[in-house]
């Protein structure tokens, strides 16, 4: 299994090259709704996921029905973006974790506990947006808080599950270990209305993120200290992205909505792909090549991430068409990168 979730990663972030060059100007073939789900989906599940199940100690019969289902799920994504069997390939897919987590619960880190609980949180987001699409209520607003609530919750559980992977790796000491999982755990499934332009004022909920957006931080930036004093560079650069998306949070925290309409959907881009692929990954091949020489790969990975996220940030800041073509530039690069780091990792240990 470890072989095969490194060439998930590769098919996966082929999609975002893929994507990333339709938004160049170079036709794809492929509507950009679908390959954006297929992308997405294969990353959160197949790529990121299934390296938190084989960190968990997750059996194998539960990785082998992940990635069995893995291809459907992806196929109908690019076939039909979302729709009746994409939709019914995923619920098949988090079925699966459902049954990971109940196998593996007791057995398994508490910090990886936190991981697989939040994925299950996670999935009340997708629920909820059935009932609102199935029954034609909720206002755009309930719709658009019902997805990001799968988003960043999902997404929180992968930065959960890195912090068992550090620790199982001795990377973190137990009570560092212990303040970042209780700081980010007791508070970053509470971000999620920070993510959607009028969720930062949502009655109720927009209080409560505004101020879990302080207590994440706090689980952040004692996790990036101590991830800064105990390691080189490639670990280096992946904590500091986790804090450049975490304090975006903050930024919205304090600035509500309006920090929306300055950036636009390219803020919320960058939150995501600093949070999960400049970091997450990171970490994650970190952890996949037990201490296997991937140092030069991981920094050109962390370079392709810079460079993508300069070019999303290009149109927003000047305009023009430099931007997408800067992005695409750092997509291929994040995308060679890992053929470098992947021939280490299948190596025997």
């Amino acid at each position: 299994m470890k072989r095969i979730i490194p060439l998930v990663f590769l098919v996966a972030t082929g999609f975002g090259v893929w994507l990333r060059l339709g938004l160049a100007g170079i036709p794809t073939g492929v509507p950009f709704d679908h390959l954006l789900h297929a992308h997405s989906h294969a990353l959160y599940f197949g790529w990121a996921g299934l390296a938190v199940l084989v960190a968990a100690g997750t059996g194998r019969r539960w990785l082998i029905w992940g990635a069995g289902l893995l291809v459907p799920m992806t196929a109908a994504f690019l076939a039909q973006g979302y729709g009746p069997v994409s939709i019914a390939a995923s619920a098949a897919v988090m079925a699966v974790w459902y049954g990971a987590t109940f196998t593996v619960w007791r057995g398994t880190r508490p910090v990886f506990r936190w991981s697989l609980a939040y994925v299950i949180v996670a999935s009340f987001g997708v629920l909820v947006l059935g009932f609102l699409q199935a029954t034609d209520s909720g206002t755009q607003l309930a719709r658009s808080l019902a997805v990001h609530a799968f988003l960043s919750t999902f997404a929180w559980s992968l930065v959960l599950g890195t912090l068992g992977v550090l620790a199982r790796r001795e990377a973190l000491d137990g009570r560092t270990t212990r303040l970042v999982t209780w700081s980010i755990g007791g508070s970053a499934w509470l971000l999620f209305p920070l993510g959607v332009a009028g969720g930062p004022e949502f009655t109720g909920l927009g209080p409560i993120s505004r101020v879990a957006a302080f207590v994440t931080f706090v689980g952040v930036a004692a996790l990036a200290r101590a991830v800064w004093q105990r390691h080189r560079s490639a670990l280096r650069a992946a904590v500091a992205w986790l804090v450049v998306a975490a304090a975006g949070l903050v930024a919205v925290g304090i600035g509500g909505s309006a920090i929306h309409s300055t950036t636009g959907r390219a803020g919320v881009v960058i939150y995501l792909h600093a949070l999960l692929l400049g970091y997450v990954s990171t970490v994650l091949v970190w952890g996949l090549a037990e201490g296997r020489p991937i140092e030069l790969p991981l920094l050109a990975h962390q370079a392709g991430v810079a460079i993508m996220l300069a070019g999303v940030a290009l149109p927003w800041l000047t305009g023009g068409r430099t931007g997408p073509i800067l992005a695409a530039v750092g997509a291929v690069v994040v995308w060679v990168a890992a053929l470098g780091w992947v021939r280490p990792v299948w190596r025997p240990a």
